[in-house]
């Protein structure tokens, strides 16, 4: 697959990134691509945003970040480990969708471009998901 083809696309977490990548990303969780970097022939850089489906990524999320007395009971979210933006490290873009896999449902990435483009301010996804439907409804 061609690093381009891969920029602006919605992809899904697997398992195997979560063993390049432990700071915040579970397997399952959505991203969108921003950028590709695979100048080093073993291993790519893919930045991603997942601020777009933080709702969604949120219901993965476990608490696997450590509180004041030493208990794993906070997500990376609850630690402050959070941002919409990060680089995950995997490995040669020659087996890249060993790593990652695209999201090849049409109607899910539509929607979630729709949400991206239409949300107020900081709507979340469900109460979008929900006002659109109803509009959809009642037209």
């Amino acid at each position: 697959m061609d690093r381009t083809a891969l920029i602006g696309k919605i992809i899904t977490i697997t398992p195997i990134t979560v063993q390049a990548e432990p700071d915040y990303i579970e397997a399952g969780m959505k991203a969108r691509v921003l950028s590709v970097n695979d100048s080093d022939p073993e291993v790519t850089i893919l930045t991603i945003d997942v601020g777009s489906f933080s709702e969604f990524n949120q219901a993965l999320e476990t608490s696997n970040y450590y509180d004041a007395k030493g208990v794993p009971c906070l997500t990376a979210r609850e630690a402050g480990h959070y941002r919409d933006h990060m680089d995950i490290y995997v490995g040669p873009m020659s087996e890249i969708e060993e790593w990652i896999k695209l999201d090849t449902d049409n109607a899910v990435a539509s929607l979630m471009e729709d949400f991206s483009r239409t949300r107020d301010g900081d709507e979340p996804y469900l109460a979008w998901l929900e006002r659109n439907l109803i509009a959809a409804r009642t037209h």
